[in-house]
């Protein structure tokens, strides 16, 4: 049986591990990796990330994506999770304009726009 629910859309470059679970309405767009364990709530938004184990996405978050940065000029940007976060609902999480910036172990993100 999948933990990808049926209306979650998915991009055909996304790689889910089997255990992680994707809730309805979810989008995983491309370049995104979810770890053993992971969680993504009904509604999020998840593209260019690279996320560890253990990290739980509430609905209605966006993580990802292209950095609100005035010299970001189109580059490959990837936001990088480490394991066990918590991005609460509604919160948007974009890199700034370097690949792979990294996002701490444990961080629990409340009501907020983070630019990492």
């Amino acid at each position: 049986m999948s933990n990808i629910h049926p209306t979650a859309v998915v991009h055909a470059t996304a790689k889910i591990d089997p255990s992680a679970k994707v809730g309805p309405f979810a989008v995983i767009g491309e370049d995104v990796v979810i770890g053993a364990d992971c969680s993504v709530g009904a509604h999020a938004h998840v593209e260019f990330t690279h996320m560890g184990k253990g990290n739980r996405l509430f609905p209605g978050c966006f993580v990802g994506g292209a950095p609100q940065d005035l010299k970001y000029e189109g580059e490959h940007a990837l936001l990088v999770m480490g394991d066990k976060n918590t991005v609460r609902d509604v919160v948007y999480s974009v890199p700034i304009a370097h690949v792979g910036t990294p996002v701490s172990v444990r961080l629990v993100i409340v009501a907020a726009v983070v630019a990492s």
